[in-house]
């Protein structure tokens, strides 16, 4: 095979899921046969290529001008084409695939229908499922009507590929009548930490949360669990506190200042030691695509995660509610989960030993490789 793999140029931190995916999938692709990558930047100010070496691999740099149309992003440029095909090593007719890391970058540049057009789906569906009418009624200011709109353009586009992956089965409606293969993200299985489920005293408890914050569906979710669910938990365990791992702007990180038994750190190089000093992790996540990776995390350091109905479904193929995750509909299912949890060690153990052992089993790079090889000698 020879394979076209496309790719963001994004600042991506190199602990982001974004960054780790990619890496993974340009892994897989590399046992498949000749790839070469194209690192797409869409906000440039004209349409140009050049080739950068990094280490012993060489990638092409694309830079296309700016669409000031969000819309418009979809459709392939031909000036991008010209512009890539001096640095390519083949003509683009002798590609047998273009594998892009998103929907979009799949439709940047022209390809003859010969190559094999396969996207990751990953956060092009981006839905939400408030958590209460409140929420409900604060969702739908311009912006999410353009992201519905988007959404729809998204579908549209995805007809046209040939087969994609999909980070979790709730996707699956996003493409109909392609080959689809559910491609979950890898999170390396760490070891037992030296304090893993310890006692915790009746009126205490260590929650901790990990996400950016710059990013809605987190600052949304963390704001929705302060506001509805804190006052519970502080209220039946004054000592409780939780730790807030992740970048946020100057008002949230204020904001999270503020509030009682919030320890606010922002961004940290090692997350272990909060893991390990940690007796639950919540994902009170309502909107997004695909599935978050701060699950798969969690359970990689063997501990127990209590999740929004929302984030439980995105793992639904392979962690299940009660025995691996608990799942909660609304704030009264997750200020009863946290204190139920807090309270008995035994099952906080059992519940993170028996999630971590199918992260061993599910979430390997054999796993992922097989998936992806699957996939593209299908087509």
């Amino acid at each position: 095979m020879k394979i076209l793999y496309v790719t963001p140029r994004c600042p991506y931190s190199m602990a982001s899921g974004g960054e780790v995916r990619s890496g993974y999938l340009l892994n897989a692709l590399n046992h498949l046969g000749e790839v070469e990558v194209v690192q797409i930047d869409p906000y440039g100010s004209d349409t140009k290529a050049q080739m950068q070496s990094v280490g012993k691999r060489q990638k092409i740099l694309l830079s296309i001008k700016e669409k000031i149309n969000p819309f418009k992003r979809y459709i392939p440029s031909q000036e991008a084409s010209v512009a890539l095909a001096p640095h390519l090593r083949h003509p683009l007719g002798e590609y047998s695939h273009l594998v892009s890391r998103y929907l979009w970058g799949a439709f940047q540049i022209e390809v003859p229908k010969s190559v094999k057009k396969i996207a990751d789906l990953d956060d092009c569906t981006y839905r939400t499922d408030p958590p209460d009418l409140g929420s409900w009624l604060r969702s739908w200011p311009v912006s999410r009507l353009k992201r519905a709109v988007l959404h729809h353009i998204e579908k549209s586009r995805a007809r046209d590929l040939d087969a994609a992956f999909v980070l979790a089965e709730r996707d699956r409606y996003f493409v109909d009548g392609i080959p689809v293969q559910l491609l979950e993200n890898i999170v390396p299985s760490r070891a037992e930490p030296l304090r893993n489920c310890i006692e915790v005293h009746h009126d205490s408890g260590r929650l901790l949360f990990v996400g950016t914050l710059t990013y809605a569906p987190n600052f949304e979710g963390l704001t929705w669990f302060l506001r509805n669910c804190w006052p519970g938990i502080i209220r039946t365990r004054p000592k409780t506190t939780i730790t807030v791992v992740g970048h946020a702007d100057t008002a949230c990180s204020n904001y999270l200042r503020s509030v009682p038994g919030v320890v606010y750190l922002g961004f940290v190089d090692d997350l272990s030691p909060h893991y390990e000093h940690c007796d639950v992790v919540i994902a009170p996540i309502f909107s997004g695509g695909g599935a978050l990776v701060k699950i798969p995390e969690a359970v990689s350091f063997h501990r127990p995660v209590v999740a929004s109905d929302f984030s439980a479904e995105g793992y639904s193929a392979s962690l299940t509610p009660g025995t691996d995750i608990v799942s909660c509909a609304d704030a009264a299912d997750f200020v009863r989960s946290i204190d139920c949890l807090l309270s008995d060690v035994s099952k906080r153990s059992r519940q993170a030993s028996h999630a971590h052992a199918v992260l061993q089993s599910r979430f390997s790079e054999t796993t992922f490789n097989q998936r992806v090889a699957d996939l593209l000698r299908s087509t």
